[in-house]
């Protein structure tokens, strides 16, 4: 068995090591436009591992990588980002590493998050132009059909006061978050207790909702599937969900560590591979994530804990390496 880390991870704060502070003291100046030519046209967005610092919590090195899931046209952009993280000495923390990229329903935006405290959210359009530093909402998540991020609202959300009269001990609440105009344009409710979002809230084009969530009353990482057309609750033990786009597959890891494929209209599932074996465990300092769908949702894309990235079929069981690297995702 692994212990599963909730997400996101609290703030943090590395203040003991030089060479950190004088990365972390740099001026606090985001590119604008971090990918001048674009967002490339490769299938799978990625976290980079650096070559020449290899490891899971570097704060230089490259940010975002793209790949075709055949393993060519590798392309790798290093720029700096701030979360709003301080050092003693009151200067934002700067970082390279874009955690957890994820693709919009369109293909035409990313969205990735920044460890430390808010705001740690950034949108990159079609155009390489990056959205979120000015915004103080923390949303995470992924996006839903309209190029909004969905994220739970917590007590520690900006907003929280003012929907807080909609929480109950059975309601969490879900927003839809504008960042490129750092504005809340919806709120709804899902049927499992506040607070208990530990993974990204996806939304699949029929609108399912699917999140990981900590059941405490039986101690038990659970994942949901949620219907707010007919108000239905699907739930059962384990980690990282991801929808189709569609809508007519999750896919999630077991309590054992086994990548599965449900099929939601029937509810019958299929193990795909082992990705986790029994005995290792997953930390902190562990890039693991939900898979990413191939857009004809024969394939899934995801990394092990060693920061490989394999695709695998999930008729046949094929399994493909692809690149090192973590959190991947593939391009509807």
């Amino acid at each position: 068995m692994f212990t599963k880390l909730t997400f996101p991870f609290r703030p943090w704060l590395i203040l003991f090591v030089i060479p950190f502070l004088l990365f972390a003291c740099a001026s606090d100046t985001e590119p604008k436009v971090p990918l001048p030519n674009g967002i490339p046209k490769n299938d799978i967005v990625f976290m980079p591992n650096d070559p020449v610092n290899p490891g899971y919590a570097n704060t230089v090195g490259p940010t975002l990588g793209f790949i075709n899931d055949d393993g060519t046209e590798s392309v790798v952009y290093s720029f700096l980002i701030f979360g709003g993280s301080l050092s003693n000495f009151g200067e934002k923390l700067g970082t390279n590493r874009a955690e957890y990229p994820r693709w919009s329903k369109s293909g035409d935006m990313l969205v990735f998050e920044i460890r430390g405290n808010l705001p740690n959210t950034r949108l990159i359009d079609f155009q390489g132009r990056m959205y979120g530093k000015n915004c103080d909402a923390f949303v995470g998540g992924d996006f839903d059909a309209k190029g909004n991020i969905l994220g739970g609202i917590t007590k520690a959300s900006p907003f929280y006061s003012e929907y807080q009269n909609k929480v109950t001990a059975n309601a969490s609440l879900v927003a839809r978050y504008d960042i490129k105009n750092c504005t809340l344009v919806d709120v709804f409710s899902v049927p499992i207790p506040q607070d208990s979002f530990t993974s990204g809230i996806n939304e699949a084009e029929n609108s399912l909702v699917t999140a990981g969530f900590y059941e405490s009353n039986t101690n038990t990482n659970k994942v949901m599937i949620f219907d707010p057309m007919i108000q239905s609750l699907t739930s059962f033990p384990g980690y990282d969900p991801s929808l189709s786009n569609d809508g007519t597959w999750l896919a999630y890891y077991s309590t054992v560590g086994d990548l599965i494929v449900r099929n939601i209209k029937s509810g019958v599932e299929k193990s795909i591979i082992n990705v986790i074996p029994s005995d290792d465990v997953i930390n902190e300092n562990d890039y693991f994530s939900m898979p990413g769908w191939s857009p004809d949702n024969k394939w899934l894309v995801y990394n092990t804990l060693e920061g490989k990235i394999y695709k695998v079929n999930i008729e046949t069981g094929e399994n493909v390496y692809i690149t090192d690297g973590w959190a991947p995702d593939w391009r509807p």
